[in-house]
C-alpha cells in the first residue's frame, strides 16, 4: 500500500434490528501474531445512512502492564523495526530496538518481568486493530498488516475486544484494500434472505 485508503460504509439494507457491524483484520498464522481486534463497530448506521473512517499507513503501538493498569503512550512504527519493552533507570520504557527480520511486519519484545506478562496492542486510526497478550518476559509479538479487512455483523463486541476465531469462521466478507485511495462498502439485504456486503465504489491510489 502507499496511501492511506478511505473507507465509506453505506446501509442499504431492510434491516430494522439496528445490528451493529463488525470490521476486524485477520491475524497471520504464526504463534507470536497478534491476534484480531474489534476495529470498528459500526452502530446506528440506519437505512440510507452512511459511515466513514480511514486505514491509515501510519500505526501506533503500546505497551500495558499490570493487569492493563500501567502502559505506555502510543509510539509511531515503522515496518522492518523491532521494538522493545525494557527497564531504564526510570522504569519501564518502549523503545525502537534494531532492524527486524521482516520487512512487511515490525515485532515488539518484552524484556522486562512483570506478573502475567505484557500486553501490546498496535493502533491505526486511533482504534486498536491488532492486540497480543500474556507475552513474556524474552517472547515477541508480531505485526503484519496485510491489506485485507472482514465485515459483518455482529453485536458482541465493541471496540478493542479480541476477536474470538468461532467468529472468525463465520461468514465475513472480505473487502481488499490493495492499491486503492477509497471504496464504498454497501450492506443490502434483509431478515428474510441475509445480509450481504459488496463494493460498490473505488478509486486507484
Amino acid at each position: 500500500m502507499s496511501t492511506n485508503v478511505d473507507i465509506t460504509f453505506v446501509n442499504q439494507s431492510n434491516d430494522e434490528d439496528d445490528s451493529s457491524v463488525l470490521v476486524f483484520m485477520k491475524p497471520t498464522e504464526s504463534n507470536f501474531a497478534a491476534q484480531s481486534t474489534a476495529w470498528q463497530v459500526i452502530k446506528n448506521i440506519g437505512y440510507n445512512c452512511w459511515h466513514k473512517f480511514t486505514y491509515t499507513l501510519d500505526t501506533s503501538v503500546v505497551a500495558l502492564w499490570d493487569n492493563g493498569n500501567s502502559g505506555t503512550f502510543p509510539i509511531p512504527t515503522t515496518n522492518g523495526k523491532n521494538y522493545a519493552l525494557k527497564q531504564s533507570k526510570g522504569g519501564f520504557t518502549l523503545e525502537e530496538a534494531g532492524n527486524g527480520n521482516a520487512p512487511n511486519e515490525f515485532d515488539v519484545i518484552n524484556k522486562i518481568a512483570t506478573a502475567h506478562g505484557i500486553s501490546v496492542v498496535a493502533y491505526k486510526d486511533g482504534n486498536p486493530i491488532l492486540t497480543k497478550n500474556t507475552v513474556a518476559k524474552g517472547e515477541k509479538a508480531e505485526f503484519v498488516f496485510h491489506p485485507k479487512l472482514y465485515f459483518g455483523l455482529n453485536s458482541e463486541y465493541e471496540v478493542g475486544d479480541t476477536v474470538s476465531s468461532a467468529v472468525m469462521s463465520e461468514d465475513f466478507k472480505e473487502i481488499s484494500l490493495e492499491g486503492l485511495k477509497s471504496i464504498t462498502v454497501a450492506m443490502t439485504g434483509n431478515p428474510a434472505n441475509g445480509y450481504n456486503f459488496t463494493v460498490t465504489d473505488q478509486v486507484p491510489a
